[in-house]
């Protein structure tokens, strides 16, 4: 699973946002404005019909943790 959902600078997150793209969801900023530092993604193949590529970030040096910070995208905090 992707640590960016518990991270407190998930909604503007430039390594998010990528991840988001690749899973090809709603991204939360067209122009993410922080940069994180030494982050690892796993990308995962699975054998589905077509395959798929899962991308989950599980390291980031940048990584504060405010759990259920994804939920709340939409605020100013």
């Amino acid at each position: 699973m992707c640590i960016c959902i518990n991270c407190k600078y998930v909604k503007n997150c430039s390594m998010y946002n990528l991840i988001e793209k690749q899973h090809q969801k709603i991204i939360l900023l067209s122009q993410p404005i922080f940069i994180p530092y030494s982050s690892i993604i796993n990308i995962n193949i699975l054998n589905t019909n077509p395959t798929r590529l899962d991308w989950d970030l599980v390291e980031c040096i940048s990584f504060i943790e405010s759990p259920g910070k994804w939920l709340h995208y939409n605020d100013n905090n």
